[in-house]
Formats: C-alpha cells, structure tokens, sequence
C-alpha cells in the first residue's frame, strides 16, 4: 500500500496556561492537572492522494488547532506531540525557514475569515504576484501577472479585480481571492477551515465549486474543516470526527451517515436534517413591524485604473413588509441584497429616505426627527442581536457588567443579572467571566440576553447563528423559539440557511438587490417558490444525503446586473427556456409584485409551468 500524502499520528497541543493561571490554578482544574489546556489530545488519520477528508466537531473539538498544527502556524505558548508527515516528510521537525518554504508551495490553507486574513493594503494582484513570485524568484512580474489573470478566469472573477481592493469586493469574492493564493503554485494540500460558513447558499455554492475546481487544477487533495453537515455529505470522502480533542470515529462518508457508531456523530451530522416548517398557519392579527415602499441607498466612491466614478447602492427598493404580533419572519437573500439594512431600518437604526417603517405603532421616521427620550423608547421596545456577538460585547466589560448596563438603559425594575441569564439558559457564574472566556454558543446567549434585558416587544436577529456548528445552533433556535411564545415576541429574522427558516419562520420574504421578489407564509414560499431567483435559492442548499452529490454549478459575476427590466433575468433559468415574446417582456418591464398562489410574487411569469410543478 503506498504511503498516504499527509499522516497525522497521536498528535496532542497543549496551549501554556497563562501567567497568572500558572500562579494559581482551580484545584482540580485541567489546567491544574495538567499545566496548560490540551486543545488536541490523540489525533491519527490521514488524507490520500486526490481525498477529500471532512474534519467534524463541535466548537472547541480541536479542529481549527488540529489544522493549523499541520500548518505549522500555532503559536509560541503551544506545545505539540506526535507526527505529522506530509509525503514522508516529518513537519514537525522542520525550522521556521524550511516550513516557510514549503507553506504555499506543497500545502496551502484557506482561512474562514477573508477579512482578516487578506492585507487591506494591498490590491489583489499585488497579493497573487506575491504568491506566486515567493516560490518562484525568476518568475518575472509580467509572467506573475499573466498567472494571476488565469487564477482569477479559474476561480470565477473577472479581471477587473486584480486592481480591487479586499474591502471592495463581496464575501463571496473574498474567499475565492483566498482559494487563488492558495492554489497558485499547485500544492500538493490544501487545508480549507470552515470556507463557507457565513455566505449565503447560492454562494456557498459558488465557492465550494470553485475550491473542487482549483483542488482538480492543482491536483491537490483536501482538508475541509466544517460544521455543515450538507458540505460534509456532497464534497467528502472520508469523515474525521473530533470530540475534546480526540477522534471519536472516522471512516467513509456513506456509512458515517447511514450508520454513525457513536450518538456524537449521529447528532452532529443529522442536527438539521429532520428541520420541518414551523407552522403551516398564517399568522394575522395586528401590525407589530410594517414597511411600505421604503427606500434607502448608500453611495461608494470606487477607482478603475485611476478613473474615479460614484456609483449608488440601491440596497432598499420599494420594500414593503409586514409581521403581525407574535409571529417570526425570516429574510433571506444573498449577500447584498438588503436583508441587514431592513433590519437596521426596522430597530430605527437606518433611517428611510423615502417610505414609511412603523414599528408597534410607531412611525419610526417621526420618532428619528424628535428627541433623544422619544428615540430611547423606541429603541428599549426593539432591541437587536448581531451577527458578530464577540464584536457586540464589551472586551473590558464582564457579563455582569454588560448586562447590568442594559437593565439600566432600559430601566428595568424587578430583574436581575441572574434571573437574565437563566432566562436564555446560562448559569450565573458566567457573570464574572469576559467575552473571550465564552465559547461561540454562550457569546450568542449573552448577546440574546442583553436585547431581552430592555423587555422588547419586536427583536431583531441579524443571522445569530451562522458561525455557530450544528448542534449549537440547533439550541440556540429552539431557546429563542421557546422565548418568543413565553415573551409573546415578534421577531424579524435574517438568515442565509433556509432550514434555519423552514423550521423557526412562520413568514419568509425573499429579498434580490434590494427588493422583496417573493413573500409569504414559509409553508407556501419554500414549498412551491414561484420566482425563479427562490427556486435558486432552494436548489443550491447542501443535502446532508452522501448519495445526493451536487451538480455543478456555474460560476457567475453578478457586479453588474442588468439596470432596465427585471435585474434577475441574466441568472434567470425559467426567461432562458421561454418563447421570445415573453422572454422580451423580461428585458423591457420591471416586474411588480402580484398576488399569485397565495404569495407575493414579483416575477412576470410566476405561473408559467416548470418541471416538478403544475
């Protein structure tokens, strides 16, 4: 048997324990025992020749340490044990200046987080003729860019963004500018951590195409870091799973799915696999949320080869909404498309330039034109969970102090910090801790906390759930489930994973460049979608089924949709496939919304057959 391209043998990282921990651990602590935090305790697998080996966990498995262990990239306080080869040559041995070498040239990472792993100082094809000419030194910069142009063309970006900046391309864009570093001088590994999981479907799509693509280009295998079990059932071959450090179970992707040995996995990789829709009753009664034709539009400043041009972001259109009290509606939409600016506009945090936001009865535009008191109180009866909970909180503040600084904000009388915390399920002893003493799930939880300490009536999440794995996830939806109907809350939901909306949405609107293109009752919308733009949507989400693999998909540049007509129909699969006449009608009328099937469609042909559907 020949010999695998990366064994990891008994692979154990112990982080060193801070100063002050070493003075005086917790007796009976692990720290205490063992005099640091083992991350990784006993890690073996390996990753063949042209393999694709999926690493699973929950958050704090060991995973990211594991990967970057391989990398070489841990940091000072780290002590490692164990092996790791890469075509028999042992990593862990290797001097700084030798593991550079052979960092980007035999085996490549791609970061979760572009943002911060892509210089903001540095134009794109600064970064790939870097990239390139760092293993490379006789390759000249002419040849380096005429590289980089043909890593762009293989990763779906048009040539333009070679002179772009990182903060002027999308997420989605972002990590493929990542895959083409990593790819550029055709390693031999490339280790891929968590590449998708705060994109939106269609998009995660994309990318995962195109890292198949570039992984085939290189003829690399992978290391796919994930906590989607759909990723996981449509790209890997083998599935690695770790628990507190060690690996629980390992062995082909079909039979981890059909007949897991451990609950462990079986939880991990059918958390979501069973989500139904929450209701399939329409909520009425009155108004707690109501947007009519609100407007709102941002202006960038962008550079072309020195020319300077405005260009204006219609990032709300003609948004019209509503959600009646007690209910939960979720919007979704790729990236761009607005979703986070209505929310922003809903908790009267982005003021409308045209259009009507009332929130419980309120004009919100009224209230941003009067006093600082007027504004507070409208604020205390919508509160907002974000995104980026870590961001949101404090880093000097405890819990404790964070939440106590809400109660007053808003108020409150007859709460505590103890009763708030047990409200969203955490004990009081967290009170004393700081956010980066909290896993990923708990940080959410405080961040939930703090928005129920105001007593709201309508809470706003803005995709809380998106960087957490399974199983947390899973929780943490359930726990604002069970707190909407306890609080008689009205909820407006932004989300990216449509079964995070078929399962805790009774209402979905579909939003694309800044319009509502279908909207509904979540048991209508994602049943039978009628816009070809939600069908998309619903036919790019990832099956967690290893026997359901994912067609190819085509790599599409949507800077520039069409301006005239309707702004879907260069991706439009339904204008492709009909007559002339109508497909013209596409080109030269910008669709309205009109009732159709019990839903808000805005699409001409909303009632044209398509296969599968009468």
């Amino acid at each position: 048997m020949s010999e695998p391209l990366l064994a990891v043998e008994g692979l154990g990282v112990t982080f060193r324990a801070p100063r002050a921990a070493r003075l005086g651990p917790r007796p009976g602590s692990r720290s205490a025992a063992a005099g640091g935090v083992p991350a990784v305790r006993d890690v073996s697998f390996t990753v063949s020749a042209d393999e694709v080996v999926a690493l699973v966990g929950e958050s704090g498995a060991g995973k990211t340490t594991t990967a970057v262990a391989v990398l070489g990239l841990l940091p000072s306080s780290a002590r490692v044990r164990g092996s790791v080869r890469l075509e028999g040559t042992s990593l862990l041995d290797l001097s700084d200046r030798a593991f550079s070498a052979l960092r980007g040239a035999r085996i490549a990472m791609v970061f979760q987080d572009p943002r911060s792993a892509l210089p903001p100082v540095h134009r794109v094809g600064a970064l790939l003729v870097e990239a390139l000419q760092l293993h490379d030194r006789r390759l000249s910069r002419a040849a380096a860019l005429a590289r980089a142009a043909q890593l762009c063309t293989l990763v779906g970006l048009p040539g333009r963004t070679l002179d772009a900046y990182p903060h002027q391309l999308s997420g989605g864009q972002r990590q493929r500018v990542l895959v083409a570093v990593a790819v550029a001088n055709r390693p031999r590994l490339i280790v891929a951590d968590e590449p998708t999981s705060s994109l939106d479907v269609t998009v995660q799509a994309q990318v995962l195409e195109v890292l198949h693509r570039a992984r085939e280009a290189a003829g690399a295998s992978l290391l796919l870091i994930t906590h989607d079990p759909g990723v996981v059932a449509g790209h890997a071959d083998r599935v690695v799973v770790l628990r507190d450090g060690l690996v629980v179970e390992q062995g082909d992707v079909t039979t981890l799915f059909d007949a897991p040995r451990q609950d462990y996995t079986a939880r991990l990789l059918r958390a979501e696999a069973s989500a139904a829709t929450r209701s399939a009753v329409e909520p009425s009664g009155p108004a707690a949320v109501e947007l009519v034709d609100v407007h709102r539009t941002f202006r960038s400043r962008s550079r072309w080869r020195g020319r300077a041009a405005d260009e204006a972001i219609a990032a709300m259109d003609g948004v019209s909404l509503v959600v009646p009290r007690g209910a939960t509606l979720a919007l979704v939409g790729e990236s761009g498309s607005g979703k986070t600016t209505t929310a922003l506009a809903i908790a009267s945090l982005e003021p409308p330039e045209a259009g009507t936001v009332r929130v419980v009865g309120t004009d919100v535009s009224t209230v941003l034109r009067l006093g600082r008191a007027e504004r507070l109180a409208l604020r205390r009866r919508v509160q907002l969970v974000f995104q980026d909970a870590g961001g949101s909180l404090d880093p000097r503040m405890t819990v404790r102090q964070s939440l106590a600084e809400g109660l007053r904000a808003a108020a409150a009388t007859g709460a505590d910090v103890a009763g708030v915390l047990r409200l969203v399920g955490l004990p009081a002893a967290l009170a004393d801790r700081y956010p980066h003493e909290l896993s990923g799930g708990q940080l959410q939880r405080v961040a939930l906390a703090r928005a129920l300490a105001a007593r709201p009536e309508v809470l706003v999440l803005d995709e809380p759930v998106s960087a957490l794995d399974a199983p947390v996830r899973a929780e943490l939806l359930a726990l604002v489930d069970r707190l909407r109907d306890q609080l008689r809350l009205t909820c407006v939901l932004v989300a990216h994973d449509l079964g995070v909306v078929r399962a805790h949405a009774e209402l979905v609107a579909v939003m694309y460049r800044g319009r509502v293109v279908e909207q509904g009752p979540a048991h209508v919308v994602l049943e039978d979608p009628r816009h070809p733009y939600t069908r998309a949507l619903l036919a790019a989400v990832p099956v967690a089924d290893p026997r359901v693999r994912p067609a190819p998909v085509p790599l599409l540049d949507d800077d520039s949709p069409p301006t005239t007509g309707c702004r879907f129909r260069h991706r439009c699969a339904l204008r492709a496939a009909l007559p002339d006449d109508l497909a013209q009608q596409c080109t030269q009328v910008d669709p309205v919304s009109r009732r159709t099937e019990g839903r808000d469609v805005a699409c001409h042909h909303a009632d044209v057959p398509v296969q599968g559907r009468p």
